[in-house]
């Protein structure tokens, strides 16, 4: 379980590699969410590569810090 905040995403990973979600999402408070499908993704890629490059890049420092966090996770464990 996590939380997430203002500017964030989640679902990203299925929308990526076209995989099943790995997790559901349940907000507790009221929130505005923006959602953007594969079609729509390569919609976007194909007419703006410059904000397709820019949603890539903020995913990457995404996955990043999430892998660094779970490897110090893991590496607390042992």
């Amino acid at each position: 379980m996590a939380s997430i905040g203002p500017g964030l995403t989640f679902g990203e990973m299925a929308l990526l590699d076209s995989g099943k979600r790995t997790a559901d999402v349940i907000a507790s408070e009221r929130v505005v969410c923006y959602g953007l499908g594969v079609n729509e993704l390569r919609e976007l890629a194909a007419k703006k590569p410059n904000i397709m490059i820019t949603i890539l890049s903020n995913l990457t420092r995404e996955f990043s810090e999430r892998l660094r966090r779970a490897n110090y996770e893991i590496s607390v464990l042992e």
